[in-house]
């Protein structure tokens, strides 16, 4: 398989949803499926909502029931969860749906520092374990980790993920894998530099990484969405952009970052975040995009 120079027909790019952030999205229970982050007036905490396709008309709904209850206020998580990611993979012989995610114990800083955990789902509701199960341990993540992407392959919980957010320095990309996805981390090392999210799903023939360039002061003069392939999730092909943050589009010009992404026979589905530049907020009027895309 060679995809080095594929051809590429952008579809359709549109905002999904207005004041939330960070869903991750895929098929489950015969339907599709996503989790988001929010918060409400009052909120001390990022709080998870689920979101289906209504039957009827083919659009998004959030529904009005939390996914999960807050943490508890004096834990590592405190502040709820950060940049969430849906993953199955087996447990004990059995396949379990988790939903990884970042947090950290207050709200002191945006760079963190940010430790990952999980919600694992015990056929009832989602039950959060109680302590993280990954944290930086090596000088090139300075510190935090944060952003984490996963996928279940060949008997692996396999994570990518950001490291040392800085408002000077660029963010990292790193990879990490575990046979239980709790303990025994090995196998960690820098992917790329510039990056602040990777997200990978399986596509015809190998897999498929989608990646976002976005710093904490704002979009780069390339940020946006790349694309890239590989055979055996450790050498990929290079990156081609497939979204400019900076292409006059209003809602996305303050940066996109998050993505989660959706394939089925050629067509991508690359869901992001986006923020529109506002002078009373940090972030900005923050969004969640769709991008649907034909590569080949």
């Amino acid at each position: 398989m060679t995809h080095t120079t594929p051809e590429l027909r952008v579809t359709g790019k549109k905002v999904l949803f207005e004041g939330v952030a960070d869903v991750t999205v895929t098929h489950r229970r015969g339907r599709e499926w996503m989790a988001l982050g929010s918060m409400t007036p009052g909120d001390k905490a990022i709080g998870l909502q689920s979101a289906h396709i209504q039957r009827n008309s083919g659009e998004w709904s959030i529904d009005s029931t939390p996914l999960a209850k807050f943490p508890p206020a004096h834990a590592w998580d405190a502040t709820g969860y950060h940049c969430a990611s849906y993953v199955r993979g087996r447990v004990d012989g059995e396949w379990r749906g988790r939903i990884y995610y970042a947090s950290s114990s207050s709200w002191t800083d945006i760079t963190g520092p940010y430790q990952i955990g999980f919600l694992e789902f015990d056929g009832t509701g989602w039950r959060r374990h109680s302590e993280p199960v990954f944290q930086a341990s090596l000088p090139w993540e300075r510190g935090t980790v944060l952003e984490p992407n996963l996928v279940y392959e060949g008997g692996l919980w396999r994570m990518w993920y950001c490291t040392g957010l800085s408002t000077s320095e660029p963010p990292t990309i790193g990879y990490a894998e575990s046979a239980d996805g709790i303990t025994d981390w090995r196998g960690r090392k820098v992917v790329s530099t510039g990056n602040f999210d990777a997200a990978v799903t399986a596509i015809d023939g190998g897999y498929a990484m989608v990646t976002a360039r976005h710093n904490l002061t704002g979009p780069p003069s390339d940020g946006g969405l790349y694309l890239s392939y590989s055979e055996d999730l450790a050498s990929w092909s290079p990156a081609r952009q497939i979204l400019s943050a900076l292409d006059g589009t209003p809602w996305h010009r303050g940066g996109v970052w998050k993505p989660s992404v959706r394939y089925e026979s050629g067509l991508f589905t690359v869901f992001f975040n986006a923020s529109e530049p506002r002078s009373d907020s940090y972030v900005g009027k923050l969004s969640v995009g769709q991008l649907d895309f034909y590569s080949s």
